[in-house]
C-alpha cells in the first residue's frame, strides 16, 4: 500500500515499533490481511469438517454392516 499518495496516511512509516492504524489506508490494509487469514482459516475449518463427515458416514455404514453380519461380533465360525 501506498499510503502517502493518497494523502490520507502521514503517520506512516517502516518502523516495526511505530504502528499507523490512525487512517483510512492503514486500516484497509490491514483489513485485507485479516480477511485473507480468515478465509484460509474458513477453507482449512470446511476440509476438515467435510473430511469428517466423510470419517462418520463410512464408520456407521460399517457399523450397520458388521451388525447386520452373524459372526462378526457375535459368534465366531468353529467356536461354540
Amino acid at each position: 500500500l501506498a499510503g502517502n499518495s493518497t494523502g490520507d496516511c502521514l503517520l506512516y512509516g517502516s518502523e516495526v515499533s511505530r504502528l499507523c492504524y490512525e487512517c483510512d489506508t492503514c486500516k484497509a490494509g490491514f483489513l485485507k490481511t485479516l480477511r485473507d487469514q480468515w478465509r484460509m482459516v474458513a477453507f482449512v475449518c470446511l476440509g476438515v469438517s467435510l473430511l469428517l463427515l466423510v470419517v462418520y458416514i463410512f464408520g456407521c455404514c460399517a457399523y450397520r454392516s458388521a451388525k447386520r453380519r452373524e459372526g462378526f461380533f457375535g459368534k465366531v465360525a468353529g467356536v461354540k
